[in-house]
């Protein structure tokens, strides 16, 4: 997305302050971020970094980003990440 500034007002304050967070911390070595490193940017817990995450991809403001992780156990478990849609110029 090239101007996150311009969705900004069309969203709630929590999906604008989790976009502008998902912005701010940009991918890292992955190509998502994590609702848990959303939330800790925005200084939300993560249900409510999750909710809003969820509601801006299915608007169309972000891309769902299957990964896997692994659970405390140490079993594999798969979650969604998420990044900024690409713009085609």
């Amino acid at each position: 997305m090239a101007d996150v500034w311009s969705v900004v007002p069309t969203l709630t304050p929590t999906e604008a302050l989790c976009l502008l967070a998902l912005d701010h911390i940009g991918p890292a070595n992955d190509d998502y971020a994590t609702v848990d490193g959303v939330a800790a940017t925005a200084g939300l817990s993560t249900g409510t970094a999750g909710d809003a995450l969820r509601k801006l991809a299915a608007h169309g403001h972000l891309d769902k980003v299957p990964y896997i992780s692994e659970t405390s156990n140490g079993r594999p478990c798969a979650r969604i990440g998420y990044r900024l849609q690409e713009v085609s110029a």
